[in-house]
């Protein structure tokens, strides 16, 4: 474990003294604490910048749900006329589509 030095007042160092504060504990919670505020704030952040550069509106979250059921939905439906595409290629060569 690394090792911090933090220098504080000697009346609060009484007062930490009067009460039996653990500094050491209450400092590492306080790190810790401060580090999980800005993990959120970074995730928050590199939303943002997601959502400006996908062009997705910023809400409940359903907005985002909503696009990407639509991309899906784009996606099987270029699929589904590839497919159908291949088939009538097929019926109209007189190939049969499981022949080896």
């Amino acid at each position: 474990m690394t090792k911090v030095s933090v220098r504080v007042p000697d009346d609060l160092k009484a007062e930490t003294d009067a009460f039996e504060i653990n500094v050491s504990e209450v400092v590492r919670d306080a790190l810790r604490a401060e580090v999980r505020r800005r993990r959120r704030e970074r995730l928050a952040e590199r939303n943002r910048e997601l959502v400006d550069r996908v062009g997705v509106p910023e809400g409940d979250g359903s907005n985002v749900a909503s696009v990407l059921r639509g991309e899906r939905d784009r996606r099987t439906d270029r699929l589904t006329n590839v497919v159908e595409e291949h088939h009538e290629a097929v019926e109209r060569d007189g190939e049969d589509a499981d022949d080896p």
